[in-house]
């Protein structure tokens, strides 16, 4: 392993490790392990007074993976947050070429196309695990320990041994440190180690067996390391099987269908990489007992919780590497059919490796962009919560609270966070979901903590309610943060025209005066932060309420890069602007590209007159699309719009199908539809029927 570093099967899967980690940071928990880094140099020490939850948290908070945290603060403290934001991108590369050494080490002899194609494979699954979090220093650990202890497992010079025995202990000492994970490098010493023993010459097994066991109680001893000490079974416990860890994504207990290779790059990667660990069953070849434990203990960690499923592929790796060498052998025999096995494997690594690109750009992108994603975070909330006396409770969702309280510092306090399990109980996290759901809660809840403010997604249940009861006073891509209407004297006055809740930002009164109140509350939220977002308001209100020109409305708008996070907003006021510019081509190309992203939003802009430049077919299929996406929770204008495309059609069956779907909801602008069906339908019965629906319409 140690001969030629640089090769293609090393440098390829890290080079594309690297790639996939160039994206913004898109992940909240980054901020409060930043908060748990910063308190940690403050205090000295890895148990610290709780530096952002309510005051009615008293309990100090134990750091378990202090040493990430502690790196992660110092280098944004020193260099920002465009450093920060490449350590996946360093991390993935690191990752990626320590997957082509352990394959080289477990299949040296092998084709290098299939290694080079598998570790590719390998970091591709990767890819999920690629923010700042201490999932990097994770990855990177599960592969190198298993490797260090397979070169453990073969020394035969005693110094030589006592060396890397070293080098183990070492290396799960800096792991306790880093990440929750820690207790699993004794289970990979034991599955490689054991097998390793069992195979070798029975006259040096006993001094062997004597070190191997001195150092099994060192790897032992250095899990006690840990910050929480004795106390690490809990820490363990709180991960699996409780209340929190069923509700929490990365912790949710398997599920079979994370198997399909066609559901995510993930499951394509396992079906690949089981595939090839069943190779040398299939062909009944000699199988490395080390390798099948390692397999084995990453399938017990997915069916424990599904986020290990990237861990399963890296401890996969030896296996695989296995079915690697019995295509190769196999190969060697009929080198064309080995050719034939190359070539598909490098069409397979290459959709994959797009897929995967794309699935990371979408949920973490825009790729090659450094700094937090734009847009993904409450950066105005921030900045407006510091009118609020010092000490402020402030209601906060899961993901809000780990930026707000990293920002502020403890200047407010904040809500359950995502530091669930390790610091908030069961009880605490679901107290949290049943304020988010339920009015009554969340009417308790403010009146036990004393909450003076709240920021939360504009997407979720809890936004409407508190829009119900407070007044937005900042609208954000994402967030939106309400104060009490009675403390709008001293923290300035709500926002007029703009929508706290949902997906479009523009309420429905928003043009009753013009646009001049709209335009006064951009101006204000401008006022507290300059963003690419204020733009796009200023070019919606200029769309909706001023009926302005599409050319100066797209002057306003901001990049679709840049618009990330309210694609639906911005690809309607961004594709009504370019009909209004007389662009259509353009228009009905972006309209189409949403509909292709499963977001039909966008085509309410169809009911606007300057819909009129679409020719008529092309409405149509983009208006069938549209509702066939929305099914029967379709807007009734838009059913009405296509019962009209229907009907210049000649098509009399469309019209009356979406004619009377709209007639029943209410809308008028079906009539002319259905009169010209009920004049021109092949069949007399649903002729018939038509003007005894049409009856009811009083004149």
């Amino acid at each position: 392993m140690h001969h030629r570093p640089l090769t293609l099967q090393r440098l390829l899967p890290a080079a594309v490790g690297a790639l996939f980690g160039l994206h913004p940071i898109a992940e909240a928990d980054t901020f409060w392990h930043l908060t748990l880094g910063r308190a940690v140099l403050r205090y000295g020490s890895r148990v610290v007074p709780e530096p952002s939850a309510f005051k009615s948290w008293t309990e100090p908070c134990v750091v378990p993976e202090w040493l990430w945290d502690l790196f992660t603060y110092g280098l944004y403290r020193s260099s920002g947050m465009g450093a920060l934001s490449l350590l996946p991108a360093l991390f993935g590369a690191l990752t990626g070429y320590l997957v082509g050494c352990t394959l080289d080490a477990n299949a040296p002899q092998s084709s290098r196309v299939l290694r080079a194609s598998l570790g590719v494979f390998a970091v591709c699954a990767l890819a999920e695990i690629l923010d700042v979090r201490p999932n990097l220093a994770f990855a990177v650990l599960l592969v190198a320990f298993p490797w260090l202890t397979q070169r453990y497992a073969k020394q035969t010079d005693a110094r030589a041994l006592a060396w890397s025995g070293v080098a183990l202990v070492v290396t799960a000492q800096l792991w306790a440190q880093l990440h929750a994970s820690f207790v699993l490098a004794v289970a990979i010493f034991v599955s490689v180690v054991v097998p390793a023993r069992l195979r070798q010459d029975k006259r040096f097994l006993r001094e062997r067996l004597r070190v191997d066991g001195a150092l099994l109680v060192g790897l032992l001893l250095t899990v006690f390391t840990c910050a929480h000490g004795t106390q690490v079974v809990d820490l363990v416990l709180r991960h699996s099987g409780t209340d929190a860890a069923r509700h929490i994504q990365d912790m949710k207990p398997f599920d079979w269908a994370m198997l399909a290779p066609f559901a995510w790059p993930v499951g394509a990667v396992l079906s690949v990489a089981l595939l090839m660990a069943a190779l040398p069953w299939l062909v009944a070849a000699e199988l490395d007992m080390a390798a099948v434990l390692l397999a084995l203990l990453g399938a017990a960690l997915t069916f424990t919780a599904a986020r290990f499923s990237v861990a399963w592929v890296l401890l996969l790796l030896p296996l695989s590497a296995a079915g690697i060498r019995v295509c190769s052998e196999l190969g060697a025999q009929r080198p064309g059919r080995l050719r034939s096995v190359e070539l598909v494997s490098v069409a397979l690594t290459l959709c994959t490796s797009v897929w995967t690109y794309r699935r990371v750009d979408e949920q973490a992108g825009p790729m090659f962009q450094t700094g937090a994603r734009m847009g993904a975070y409450p950066v105005a909330a921030s900045r407006y919560l510091l009118r609020l006396p010092a000490g402020s409770p402030v209601f906060t969702d899961y993901a809000a609270g780990g930026p707000l309280g990293f920002w502020l510092d403890g200047r407010v306090r904040t809500f359950v966070d995502g530091r669930t399990p390790l610091y908030f109980d069961d009880t605490d996290a679901a107290v949290s979901r049943d304020v988010l759901a339920s009015p009554s809660a969340m009417d308790l809840a403010f009146a036990r903590y004393g909450v003076r403010a709240a920021v939360v997604e504009r997407a979720g249940a809890q936004c409407q309610l508190l829009a119900e009861r407070w007044s937005a006073v900042v609208i954000e891509p994402r967030y939106t943060t309400f104060v009490p209407k009675s403390g709008l004297a001293q923290l300035g006055a709500p926002l007029s025209g703009l929508a706290a809740c949902g997906p479009f930002y523009l309420s429905a009164d928003a043009c009753q005066d013009g646009g001049a109140a709209l335009l006064r509350s951009i101006d204000r939220l401008a006022g507290v932060q300059r963003t690419r977002f204020a733009g796009f308001l200023h070019a919606a209100a200029l769309l909706q309420c001023q009926r302005g020109s599409g050319a100066a409305a797209l002057a306003t708008l901001p990049t679709e890069r840049d618009a990330r996070l309210y694609h639906s907003a911005y690809r309607w006021y961004a594709s009504w602007a370019l009909l209004l510019a007389g662009r259509t081509a353009e228009a009905t190309d972006l309209l189409a590209d949403a509909l292709s992203h499963g977001d039909a939003l966008a085509v309410r802009v169809l009911l606007e007159p300057a819909a009129s430049r679409v020719p008529v077919a092309q409405l149509r299929r983009l208006l069938e699309r549209g509702l066939e996406l929305m099914d029967d929770n379709a807007p009734a204008a838009l059913r009405a719009r296509l019962a009209l495309v229907c009907a210049a059609q000649g098509d009399a069956e469309c019209a009356r199908f979406q004619g009377l779907r709209a007639y029943l909801r209410g809308d008028a602008a079906s009539i002319p539809a259905l009169q010209w069906a009920s004049a021109h339908h092949p069949s007399p019965r649903v002729r018939q029927d038509l003007l005894a629906w049409l009856a009811l319409h009083a004149p």
